[in-house]
């Protein structure tokens, strides 16, 4: 049998000695396993070794991912293989929340709870994974952002702010530092690893809608009721720009996936796209009759979906010369409330108020 792993294999089993090794090639970790031995019997050893779930793990043979109940040898891995192992931020993960306080870890593959987020005295709002997986955090209506361990369900922080009510929170791209805004009108950064407060971002004389991290964390992007979108220096806390030109409250606001241009959504039905560099208003996405909810960019930065009260989603493509063109995606019957592109940009999500 394979010490220490309670997994049990028949005698006279062929040992494979396989070396495991990151993306870029550089070894982990090795393991000695039976030729018998099954997939997720290797992510359990994997585990064992490495803390990390067999849900995140995900096993590369070649250009083959290893996957399902065959043995390893049946898989064509034979002794002194390299596989690699690649770790995906959720994995096949899915993070609830709920009003009974608590917020829960699923696995897609099984449709098990792995594990119970508890320790809030308040509604559960909403949750979010850190880049790496590693960490999720959860947002209550008891005023507490709670930092949790992906793999261990330990709360390892509780970030407490004003007394005013807590709408949303988000990790920062490098996962050191988590974002969090309040009804107070107000935004806060925190320490992941101290929980301390280090930075206030204004006192907004409206109430914030949203608030964004730039890729490479230097700079943070609010949107708030007064019209105005505003760009903070997250070292600093300090006001690095106020972008005006929206007529009605700013309902969201977006950096592109390489930091140099910022999108806003406005109840004015338009969407603007900014230069990060120059502040400057590069173009106005106005072909929506109704409020616009939410601007996202897709993941290769050259295209913009926006979702409306018009009961559409505009396409935007970002062309060569500054060339924008636009279609509109119908068939729901209300409001969009959400648009989002799929990791590759091949698909859209959308959702609505008609169910």
């Amino acid at each position: 049998s394979q010490r220490g792993s309670g997994m049990a294999f028949a005698m006279g089993d062929l040992t494979l000695h396989i070396s495991i090794v990151k993306l870029s090639g550089c070894q982990v970790t090795s393991i000695d396993v039976p030729a018998s031995a099954t997939v997720h019997d290797s992510k359990v050893l994997l585990a064992e070794q490495l803390g990390v779930t067999p849900q995140r793990q995900q096993l590369i043979h070649g250009t083959t991912r290893l996957a399902g109940p065959d043995c390893l040898a049946d898989l064509g891995v034979v002794d002194g293989a390299t596989i690699t192992l690649v770790l995906s931020a959720s994995g096949n993960l899915v993070l609830t929340t709920s009003g009974d306080e608590t917020a829960k870890l699923w696995s897609v593959d099984t449709g098990e709870c792995l594990r119970t987020f508890a320790g809030h005295s308040g509604e559960v709002l909403c949750g979010a994974f850190a880049p790496d997986g590693s960490l999720v955090l959860t947002v209550s209506r008891d005023g507490a952002v709670r930092i949790w361990n992906t793999d261990t369900g330990e709360c390892l922080q509780a970030l407490v702010g004003p007394r005013s009510c807590l709408k949303r929170a988000w990790f920062s791209p490098d996962g050191e530092a988590v974002l969090a805004i309040y009804d107070g009108r107000s935004a806060r950064l925190w320490s992941v690893a101290s929980g301390e407060c280090l930075q206030t971002f204004g006192s907004h004389k409206v109430l914030l809608n949203s608030a964004c991290f730039s890729p490479d964390s230097t700079l943070v992007l609010t949107a708030s009721e007064d019209c105005l979108a505003r760009l903070w220096r997250t070292s600093e806390g300090r006001l690095a720009h106020a972008l005006r030109g929206h007529g009605d409250c700013v309902a969201s606001g977006e950096f592109s996936p390489d930091g140099s241009l910022a999108v806003t959504a406005s109840y004015d039905c338009s969407a603007r796209i900014w230069s990060v560099a120059t502040f400057e208003c590069l173009h106005v996405l106005g072909e929506h009759k109704g409020w616009v909810r939410l601007a996202t960019f897709s993941p290769d930065g050259e295209a913009v979906l926006t979702a409306s009260d018009d009961r559409s989603v505009g396409l935007w493509s970002l062309g060569a010369k500054g060339k924008v063109t636009w279609q509109s995606l119908v068939g729901h019957q209300a409001c969009i409330s959400s648009a989002a592109f799929s990791p590759d940009g091949c698909t859209i999500l959308t959702a609505s108020e008609d169910g």
